[in-house]
């Protein structure tokens, strides 16, 4: 019989990453090969790509159930409205399937499978799982180890962890997320370094970022 760990390794080389037996993530493109997608039984696929050119094709909706719900990939979209409702919605058809002994297996894509997708799949997590955002967090990156929510998605992912988990602080480090970030954008700096950026403009990550461009500029 195989595994969830093989079956998970064997998709990831067609860019499917398996969340659990019901759930992936992916980019964008692995939806272009529907046979690839019906090899691992899916079923539902959730888009949330913004792109003119990933909108679903009239091929791809006959074959499965498609929900488009495009998010722009921008700090200063409020995505709860629409992360919640997928949540939901996701929720209610693996209660559904269950109900009729029927296999409901989702993917949640969007353009790069980095910041939407993901943070589709940890508001999920805290909604239905009651996971927190920490451990959602580590849980996806331990699978798909470049996601990157961009950081107004995570703010509102911590304030969505507190809300439904009742909690007054999110579990999730902030600070320690845009150490992260930039340390992947600037591979080449030392952390300290970063940090040393970071407090010197209050942890804000755009100054941060600016900071370190002009820098590069002038050596």
């Amino acid at each position: 019989m195989t595994t969830l760990v093989e079956e998970g390794d064997d998709a990831k080389s067609q860019g499917l990453y398996q969340l659990e037996p019901y759930l992936f993530l992916s980019a964008h493109y692995p939806t272009k090969n529907a046979s690839t997608l019906k090899k691992y039984h899916i079923t539902t696929i959730i888009n949330v790509s913004n792109a003119s050119d990933q909108i679903p094709t009239a091929s791809l909706c006959a074959e499965f159930n498609i929900v488009y719900r495009p998010i722009k990939d921008d700090a200063m979209v409020n995505i709860i409205p629409t992360v919640k409702s997928l949540s939901l919605f996701m929720h209610e058809s693996l209660k559904a399937s269950k109900a009729d002994k029927k296999k409901e297996i989702f993917l949640v894509h969007c353009n790069a499978g980095q910041s939407r997708s993901v943070s589709v799949v940890l508001a999920f997590y805290i909604s239905y799982c009651q996971m927190s955002l920490k451990d959602a967090y580590t849980k996806v990156k331990s699978v798909k180890s470049d996601i990157g929510p961009n950081i107004g998605f995570m703010s509102q992912l911590c304030e969505l962890e507190k809300a439904t988990l009742n909690c007054e602080t999110s579990s999730f480090d902030m600070k320690c997320y845009k150490i992260e970030l930039l340390s992947r954008t600037f591979s080449q700096m030392k952390e300290e370094d970063i940090v040393k950026i970071l407090e010197e403009n209050q942890w804000d990550l755009e100054r941060s970022q600016e900071k370190i461009f002009s820098t590069f500029l002038e050596n």
